[in-house]
């Protein structure tokens, strides 16, 4: 769904995945664990600004619920979600989820961006 020409299918399956690691992180890391940074790559650039967001919601995710191990090869595209942040100024809601799903990763895991600081 992600690799389709169809920004509907690409939200939908970021927010699946996405709320797939909310309920069992292990079962995504079996099924799409090594497919998450090419969910990202493709993601952060589309045209469609809810994919993006659930793009930025998917990385949150992936900090907060994947073991730090997996951070290590996904803290690059934090520069990139940051500028999809900034893209978002003018939604107003979609910027506050994405800034609530932050500050959700850092009360969770406070290193999480520990490096790109």
């Amino acid at each position: 769904l992600v690799e389709a020409n169809n920004s509907v299918h690409r939200e939908a399956a970021l927010r699946v995945v996405k709320d797939m690691l909310a309920i069992n992180p292990p079962v995504v890391q079996t099924l799409v664990g090594d497919k998450i940074p090419r969910l990202l790559q493709v993601c952060h650039t589309d045209t469609c600004p809810q994919v993006r967001k659930e793009c930025v919601l998917l990385f949150a995710a992936v900090l907060e619920h994947m073991p730090q191990k997996r951070w290590e090869e996904l803290r690059g595209y934090l520069p990139a979600m940051l500028g999809v942040l900034q893209q978002l100024e003018s939604c107003e809601d979609e910027l506050h989820e994405c800034l609530q799903a932050f500050v959700q990763v850092v009360d969770v895991a406070p290193n999480a961006f520990q490096h790109s600081l």
